[in-house]
């Protein structure tokens, strides 16, 4: 995952990082491979924080909603 934009999950993220933070998991969204990335990342504990887990909860969720 892109370390940089996963900065600007954090709530007081400058709105410059929360913007690249939201248009990259946009495109996560979209990307074929996102649910392995996700469900990686979630399986192995990669993230401690939070909002990084709620935001690859939402790309699972878009992927079987919509894939």
């Amino acid at each position: 995952m892109d370390e940089q934009a996963l900065l600007g999950l954090n709530p007081n993220a400058d709105a410059r990082y929360r913007q690249r933070a939201m248009a990259y998991f946009e495109q996560l969204k979209e990307s074929q491979d996102a649910w392995e990335v996700c469900a990686e990342a979630l399986a192995k504990g990669i993230y401690s924080d939070d909002h990084v887990k709620f935001f690859c909860f939402q790309v699972l969720e878009h992927q079987i909603r919509f894939r």
